[in-house]
């Protein structure tokens, strides 16, 4: 019985290290400034939106990780597309989740992390699952 290794994609591991320390040292830095339960008034809750950034890089870390054996170039699209999109995904779910009180307080840590991990998980399908939510919710 013969097993077929697949090569190890080295770049993609690289990068995959690269989101995970943003998103630890996003965290580490930034940890006495950036949990509070009531809303600062007057602010424009920084620390909250970082959060949400390191929930996604998070999650996009692991999904690089997981796609360790694809042969695709990780080139140039890590460095300019998905920071993006990932930087797009946290100010979405920041967003959305400081329009509703109960979801503004200290509830928004959990809701806010699942879901940034699992749309930067999802990244790919992205526009797809927007478009799919939006037109169900105009039916």
């Amino acid at each position: 019985m013969q097993t077929h290794k697949k090569p190890i994609y080295w770049w993609r591991v690289i990068f995959s290290i690269v989101y995970f320390a943003i998103a630890a040292s996003i965290v580490y830095f930034r940890r006495y400034e950036m949990f509070y339960i009531e809303q600062q008034v007057g602010s424009y809750q920084f620390d909250r939106f970082l959060w949400c950034l390191s929930a996604s890089c998070f999650g996009f870390s692991i999904l690089v990780f997981q796609l360790w054996h694809h042969p695709e170039s990780t080139f140039p699209s890590y460095v300019t597309y998905y920071p993006a999109m990932l930087v797009a995904v946290s100010a979405l779910v920041f967003s959305i989740s400081h329009l509703f009180t109960a979801s503004s307080g200290f509830v928004f840590y959990y809701l806010s992390f699942a879901i940034c991990f699992i749309l930067a998980f999802s990244i790919d399908r992205f526009w797809s699952l927007i478009i799919s939510i939006v037109s169900k919710g105009t039916n």
